[in-house]
């Protein structure tokens, strides 16, 4: 429910800035989707033993910013991905990992990855002003 109420939010926050690349149609369609995805609990589509390795590795990377933004920074430098992609991957992040900083825990971890992204990302570059532009860098993204 946290999520589908952050993704509405989400879309209410596109329409309200009234951004060129989000069509209000396309935000009504996202809203209808989400009312009507299934969420099914992990433990009835995986085998236990893969559902405990999800969630143990899921509360790693929830409890490590700094190893989460090393491999967004790796990711970044690697160029391997799309930028479109690296975009759906720290909107997971961020909405999956972190429940879209609903409470106190998720907003401190939040900034604490933000800051290690500033440290490995931007106090590192020569250019830090063409990273902070619009997907140029996954703290821009986040």
């Amino acid at each position: 429910l946290a999520y589908i109420c952050a993704q509405q939010r989400q879309n209410l926050h596109d329409l309200l800035l009234a951004r060129t690349d989000h069509d209000p149609l396309l935000c009504c369609r996202r809203a209808s989707a989400y009312d009507n995805a299934p969420f099914m609990d992990a433990k009835q589509v995986l085998p236990y033993e893969h559902a405990l390795a999800y969630e143990d590795l899921f509360n790693y990377l929830y409890n490590a910013p700094y190893l989460l933004a090393l491999s967004l920074a790796t990711a970044d430098r690697l160029s391997l991905l799309a930028p479109a992609q690296l975009g759906q991957i720290v909107n997971t992040i961020a909405t999956g990992l972190y429940g879209n900083a609903i409470n106190t825990k998720d907003v401190e971890l939040l900034l604490k990855l933000l800051r290690e992204l500033i440290e490995l990302q931007l106090l590192s570059s020569e250019q830090p002003r063409r990273l902070l532009r619009t997907n140029g860098s996954a703290f821009a993204r986040l």
